[in-house]
């Protein structure tokens, strides 16, 4: 499994910089990752909501 900067796998899994949690889908990141704003933009949180 190749990793790249957005912690995503090359099939678009989002991935905790931990390794522990995996998404797959929008509402998966939402319930495990949560989201931010950042100059107006929401944006994936990078850790997941247990690691933080």
């Amino acid at each position: 499994m190749t990793l790249l900067g957005n912690m995503r796998n090359d099939d678009g899994v989002k991935i905790c910089i931990c390794g522990k949690k995996f998404a797959h889908t929008k509402a998966e990141i939402e319930e495990l990752f949560g989201y931010r704003m950042s100059k107006g933009k929401r944006i994936e949180q990078s850790w997941c909501k247990e690691c933080r």
